[in-house]
């Protein structure tokens, strides 16, 4: 076995035997962080423990994972319509603030630091806008910029339509 495969099975039997260790505990008053040493999509483990982790009112915890639903996507699609000459890291900061804006007051009290799932799409949309809008801004579009930029990212969205 690889030392990357030994690694990933001493991570996945201390997650185990953290979690069975740890039932006749209290809840924790403190946030508990977990922190994987691996790249996106190979932290199954934890991902699976997360949810099992409960609230001193026996609601579940939230997992709170966003740049792959919430930023890359937005981000693209920005890109895509306007076909921008490059990718600065302040368009990520654009994105960050865009989806800041989104998160009331009754999803940081839930512990949400991203728009509900529900919203997903509608978030995109918006990151997306304020995004191609600073693409705009900085003359960093390689097309015309349209009157309505908003209107353009809503044309050219994918919308995942399933028959039931």
């Amino acid at each position: 076995m690889s030392t990357q495969g030994l690694t990933r099975v001493a991570a996945l039997l201390a997650v185990l035997l953290w979690s069975t260790a740890g039932g006749a505990q209290t809840y924790p008053i403190k946030p508990v962080r977990i922190i994987v040493p691996y790249q996106a999509g190979h932290d199954v483990a934890a991902r699976y423990q997360v949810v099992s982790f409960k609230s001193p009112a026996d609601t579940p915890a939230i997992p709170n994972q966003g740049n792959n639903v919430y930023i890359f996507p937005a981000m693209a699609m920005a890109l895509f319509v306007t076909e921008a000459k490059r990718v600065t890291e302040d368009r990520f900061l654009t994105a960050a603030q865009a989806i800041a804006e989104q998160v009331n007051e009754e999803s940081l009290a839930a512990g949400l630091i991203y728009p509900p799932r529900e919203r997903i799409f509608n978030a995109s949309l918006h990151v997306a806008e304020r995004v191609a809008t600073c693409i705009f801004d900085h003359g960093l579009a390689r097309v015309p910029r349209p009157d309505d930029v908003g209107a353009l990212i809503r044309e050219r969205a994918y919308r995942p339509v399933y028959s039931e």
